[in-house]
């Protein structure tokens, strides 16, 4: 087996750099009342690849490389779980805590509240809560075909428990870190692990079979499925499907919306990628594959670049047209990839080894900041908490 999987780095790069640093863009640097989402032909594209196409792609991804990595004990998969998560507190800091300049600075008290989303489940989150679970799997010795059946139980489990909560918001927070709750909740464990789940299994079929065998049935079936799965979407707009209805229709992942995307078209994207693949110059792989191979970074950067212009360097105007908008998403791919190249050139190696030395105290310290800024915060701040979109 080779080291890199070119189409799945080709896939992870497209998702990376198209959909989420383009939708993350698009919704917080550009005006949205000077330029509507339906009269913008970037916009309306984006917010269907940032659906479909974007989050659940991602995360199967990250199911399928898991068969690759060189750590595979529980243990290892505990602390990946509890390094994830944590590091995905800091980037909810780092992006989100710039609300409380944008307040101060535009006398706007209303951002204040939105500081709760401080405690979202985000991409970070979840993916360090599905490792936790996949320890726990792979503890009680569940083969692959027993951890996707968990994927999709799992799935109409969230689904079933959507609408069920408490009175108490910090209750339903910590509640929608598993299932929807009314509170900043973007992607609860019961209702995305269905995409890590399935993507651990076609990881499965890379080391076992002959992939040319898997995508000659997996290119035109999943593309039917695909072709089918949009139109009713899209065009015949069936209410149960409910990717495209709003942002809360994507995060809170339903069977109607999982199931289909997480057996057609992932498949399909990543076959498609593996015929680009074919076809892609051997000295553009470098460049196409860097994102990939520094996902993480990526994508922690490029939401530290697009929130700090949107909340702290103010002088700097929101984009009114499509080729603004155009110019401020480049700007976010720049910013963000000459940070990651300075990061891994000059800076990596040095810190490094200081983080890895006291990992368990800084791990603790985080999380005693952000705890004891929970408890201040969700009794000083009047309800009701609102996310910022």
């Amino acid at each position: 087996m080779k080291s890199r999987i070119l189409e799945l780095d080709l896939t992870k790069t497209f998702v990376l750099i198209v959909t989420l640093i383009g939708i993350h863009s698009f919704y917080d640097l550009v005006d949205l009342e000077m330029l509507d989402v339906a009269d913008s032909a970037i916009g309306s594209v984006l917010n269907v690849l940032g659906g479909t196409f974007g989050a659940p792609i991602f995360m199967f991804c990250m199911g399928v490389t898991l068969g690759f990595s060189r750590h595979q004990t529980p243990k290892d998969w505990l602390h990946r779980g509890i390094e994830l998560i944590t590091i995905g507190m800091v980037l909810n800091v780092l992006r989100w805590g710039t609300l409380a300049f944008h307040a101060y600075v535009a006398h706007e008290p209303e951002l204040y509240k939105g500081l709760a989303i401080i405690f979202n489940v985000d991409i970070l989150q979840f993916a360090g809560l599905a490792f936790m679970l996949l320890a726990l799997l792979q503890y009680l010795r569940a083969n692959h075909w027993v951890i996707l059946l968990v994927g999709v139980v799992l799935n109409f489990i969230g689904s079933a428990l959507e609408g069920h909560f408490t009175d108490s918001y910090v209750v339903n927070q910590a509640l929608g870190y598993f299932y929807p709750t009314p509170t900043c909740c973007c992607f609860p464990l019961f209702n995305w692990f269905i995409f890590v789940a399935a993507g651990n299994m076609m990881g499965y079929l890379y080391r076992t079979i002959d992939m040319r065998r898997f995508f000659a049935i997996a290119i035109p079936v999943g593309g039917i499925i695909t072709a089918v799965y949009m139109y009713l979407t899209m065009v015949a707009q069936w209410p149960c499907l409910r990717t495209l209805q709003g942002d809360w229709g994507l995060y809170w992942m339903n069977p109607y919306d999982a199931l289909p995307t997480a057996f057609g078209v992932a498949p399909f994207m990543i076959g498609v990628f593996w015929l680009l693949a074919k076809i892609v110059p051997d000295r553009w792989v470098p460049i196409l594959s860097y994102p990939s191979q520094h996902i993480n970074q990526f994508y922690c950067v490029s939401w530290v670049w697009i929130m700090w212009t949107a909340n702290i360097f103010l002088f700097v105007p929101k984009a009114t047209t499509d080729a603004q908008f155009l110019i401020a998403w480049l700007s976010m791919i720049a910013l963000t990839t000459l940070s990651v190249l300075i990061y891994d050139k000059w800076l990596q190696a040095r810190l490094t080894p200081h983080f890895e030395r006291h990992a368990t105290a800084w791990t603790i310290g985080v999380w005693m900041a952000i705890l004891a800024f929970g408890a201040w915060y969700f009794t000083h701040v009047p309800e009701p908490y609102i996310m910022p979109y």
